[in-house]
Formats: C-alpha cells, structure tokens, sequence
C-alpha cells in the first residue's frame, strides 16, 4: 500500500469511524496494520505538529480569530468529540458508555484560526464532562499561569471564566441578543 493509500485509510477511520477494507481494496488485515503504522507515527510527531503557536505568531493568531468573529484576544477554540470505540470490558467498561448510550473516548482539542491543531487531550473515557476534561487539562493552567497569552472560546459545555469565553445562555440586555 502507497503512503497516500496509507493516509487515505486512517483520515477515512477517523472520520467516519470505520473503514472497510474491501471497499478501499485492501484486506482488513492490512488496513489494521496501517493504523497502527500511522497512528504509531502521528503519536510520535505530535510534540512538532500539535501545540500552540509561538509569542510572535500568538499575535497573527488573535488577529485572525478577531477577523472571524470579532473576539479580543482569542488564542483557540476548544471543544470535545466522542471517539467511538469497542467495550474495554473489566470493571469500569460502563465509565466509557457516553450520554447517547454507546462507548466513546472523550477527546478535547484546541484549533487554531485555520483549523490547525494547537492542544489535544485523548485520555478520558466517554462518561466524563467537558468541563472536567478542561478543569484538569494542561492547556487550563497554561492559560490561567498567563503562559499563553490570551482566552479560549468554548460551547455552553465549559464554564464561563476570565480566560473561556462560552456562549451566554440567556442574555438579559438587548446588546448581548
């Protein structure tokens, strides 16, 4: 199988969260080996790909979020994605059943203004909250200890504070209509 094939199969896995091999002409043998290969190789050049942007480009960063929707100081958009996964049966298998009934990572990542991937966190089973998964994340304290600069907006799934702003959910004056 080519690189390319290679890549086609796992963005294929990830976005639709399954992958046939006959359908692509591939054993599925061979589409088993391939993720291992390149989720092996994603895993090991993650440090250099995924992380925030660095002080000079932080600036172009909240220029850009700005531009898209006129928040100050915007370093990132964060939000959580159920991954759905098999039963890891034991004890806890239940922890993974998320609120729509099926097994599930929950996976919380930061995007850049161009969809680029500046933080992800892939270790929490399905059960647990957003808000959870950021109040014991490492973009959090980044951002509080003011090691980046800037605020982050999230869905009505994080909780309001001084450097996340989320949604208001019942605004009482006009101007926030």
């Amino acid at each position: 199988m080519s690189n390319y094939g290679k890549i086609i199969v796992n963005f294929i896995l990830l976005f639709f969260s399954r992958v046939n091999g006959d359908a692509l002409g591939y054993s599925q043998a061979s589409v088993s080996i391939v993720v291992k290969e390149v989720s092996g190789l994603l895993a090991k050049c993650g440090k250099k790909w995924i992380r925030f942007p660095r002080a000079p480009n932080l600036q172009d960063t909240k220029e850009q979020f700005y531009l898209i929707g006129e928040f100050p100081s915007v370093i990132g958009a964060i939000d959580c994605t159920h991954v759905p996964i098999k039963s890891p049966g034991a004890d806890n298998a239940e922890m993974y059943r998320n609120r729509k009934g099926w097994m599930s990572l929950n996976v919380q990542i930061v995007c850049g203004p161009k969809m680029q991937i500046f933080d992800i966190v892939s270790r929490w089973p399905g059960s647990v909250h957003d808000s959870r998964i950021y109040n014991n994340s490492r973009v959090k304290l980044l951002i509080e200890s003011n090691a980046l600069a800037g605020h982050l907006i999230g869905d009505s799934g994080y909780p309001q504070s001084k450097f996340l702003y989320t949604p208001k959910l019942n605004p009482s004056t006009a101007s926030l209509n």
